[in-house]
């Protein structure tokens, strides 16, 4: 695949637009092989997220009586992992970043909201104080395997090259005492040794958003590969901020065979009409046109508080935001008018994030409905009772129910609960005063969040509105999909002080953004001076721009 090996492969490149089915395509390739008798252990499927791994784990499993073996259909780091042989020990996690941060005091946003899992989609790191730009340059010098003194300028982030290199030194000292590997190590050891997948067929899926470590790491891999399909769509590569380029995949479909999918069975017509408005803003691309739906769909400019009110429980929503401080107002709004939402990593309040709270209260309001509950819905619940100051428990009694239901699966009915567990008063504190009134080792907020659901919809229903970073919705869809254009003075630096580059690569992060769309978007007013220029914003109302 890389000019500088010599392969035999047949490579097939596979471009198309949002919704056009480049996945679904790789995935009836990969059952025909299986169907004509490669055998499922060498075949490899890499892509960036999870859904997607265990959708190809899914195809082929269904296809035998007996699940097969199935080592390498993984993201490209947990195929590393395992070509490796390492433990989740030898892997630096958000603890370990915290720890390295306290040591050398370094004010670094929390890393547990922003470090990857080794099977999930890279995160975009934060940007919110100065060592955290020292974080982002250095890992962008990793992926982009470029020496750190070049990246800043590269990069278009400008930090102090010294303390960078006070960072990159420190960081290897911490990762060599504590015998640790990052997620670009992990690459790196991958690229140095002679362990590949022993495979025929290979899938690389999402190639618009691989970084030069990763198509280096891609290349070694599979450049003896039988056969090898790389789909992807340059219009939709978003990752630069892990030195990823979509030039790689327009270098291919020039030099192999390549298949483009033009009809979208997602985007309908007027959302598609805006879309080519932005991502032709682009020269570097690879042109074609993408035919949308028969549905004519709907695009609206409002405010924010005038698109918050128009969403309602039970509407399937994605609210998006170029960088996650901004996702704080809409999480409030809702937070407050008490209506099921969920925050997909930091940028505000989202109670449905923490499953252990939802399934106290779950069970509780099945106890204010005399229903039976299984032992862990019950234990969930104590979980959030006080045993002392409400008398509502006896000392000691949570500890014995923990032990007599210990292994226990049979559902307890309510008369158990009540004489043989001795939970009397809890369950007449429920019935009288409601099912969170007991709960108060939740905080109030949060508790009276959850009644006004129970007031509304008298119970807890799965939330249907996700609120994400537009990085974070890659993959995903929704009806209707709210897009705050809004930016953080760094990423509208970038947009605008990084020449071309940062101007496309900000043109396909907003053409990601409202592609996620099956039947209306609306992009609301910018409540600050920084924002992303859609087509219907006057280009006067933008910072900087005459």
């Amino acid at each position: 695949m890389g000019k500088t090996r010599k392969s035999n492969n047949k490579i097939k490149v596979i471009i198309g637009g949002p919704g056009t089915g480049k996945t679904q395509y790789l995935l009836k390739k990969l059952e025909k092989f299986v169907q004509k008798g490669t055998p499922p252990e060498r075949i490899a499927f890499v892509t960036f997220t999870r859904p997607a791994v265990k959708e190809a784990r899914d195809r082929v499993k269904d296809l035998f009586e007996t699940p097969p073996s199935l080592p390498w259909i993984r993201t490209i780091h947990s195929t590393a992992y395992k070509l490796l042989g390492l433990t989740k020990r030898q892997i630096m996690n958000h603890k370990m970043w915290k720890k390295f941060a306290d040591t050398y005091l370094y004010n670094l946003t929390n890393s547990k909201y922003f470090s990857q899992n080794i099977e999930d989609s890279p995160v975009e790191l934060p940007k919110l104080t100065a060592d955290d730009c020292l974080r982002y340059v250095y890992e962008w010098a990793k992926n982009a395997m470029m020496p750190i003194d070049a990246a800043p300028a590269k990069c278009g982030l400008a930090v102090p090259l010294r303390q960078l290199k006070v960072f990159a030194e420190r960081l290897l000292d911490f990762k060599t005492k504590e015998h640790l590997l990052d997620y670009t190590d992990l690459l790196y050891e991958a690229l140095k040794s002679e362990k590949v997948p022993d495979v025929d067929v290979a899938f690389i899926d999402e190639a618009q958003d691989l970084s030069p470590l990763q198509i280096a790491v891609i290349n070694h891999w599979f450049s003896k590969c039988r056969h090898v399909f790389i789909a992807g769509d340059d219009d939709q590569a978003i990752y630069s901020f892990q030195g990823s380029d979509p030039q790689w995949l327009v270098s291919l479909s020039k030099e192999h065979p390549v298949k483009i999918f033009k009809r979208s069975h997602r985007i309908p017509h007027c959302i598609n009409t805006f879309a080519s408005q932005i991502i032709q803003r682009n020269k570097n691309r690879i042109v074609r046109d993408l035919e949308a739906t028969q549905e004519d769909g709907e695009l609206l400019f409002l405010t924010l508080e005038d698109a918050l009110t128009r969403v309602s429980h039970g509407d399937n929503v994605l609210i998006l935001a170029r960088n996650r401080m901004f996702l704080e107002k809409p999480a409030k709004y809702f937070f407050n008018s008490g209506i099921p939402y969920v925050v997909d990593g930091p940028g505000g309040p989202s109670p449905f994030s923490f499953s252990k709270i939802v399934k106290a209260v779950e069970s509780a309001v099945k106890l204010s409905r005399g229903w039976d509950l299984k032992p862990d819905e019950l234990l969930a619940m104590l979980r959030f009772i006080p045993q002392r100051g409400y008398n509502l428990l006896e000392y000691g009694l949570k500890s014995k129910i923990e032990t007599q239901l210990k292994d226990k699966k049979d559902l307890l009915p309510l008369h158990k609960i009540k004489n043989e567990l001795g939970l009397g008063k809890v369950i007449e504190a429920i019935i009288t005063k409601g099912p969170t009134s007991v709960l108060l080792r939740i905080d109030n907020n949060t508790r009276n969040y959850f009644q006004k659901i129970l007031n509304s919809y008298k119970f807890i229903p799965g939330p249907t509105i996700k609120l994400t970073s537009i990085h974070g919705a890659k993959g995903l869809e929704a009806d209707t999909v709210i897009v705050l254009p809004d930016m953080t003075k760094a990423s509208y630096k970038e947009y605008f002080d990084t020449g071309q580059n940062g101007f496309e690569a900000e043109n396909r992060v907003a053409y990601v953004a409202v592609t996620r769309a099956r039947r209306r978007l609306i992009i609301t007013y910018p409540c600050t001076k920084r924002f992303y220029n859609y087509p219907s914003y006057k280009p006067s109302k933008v910072e900087g721009v005459k």
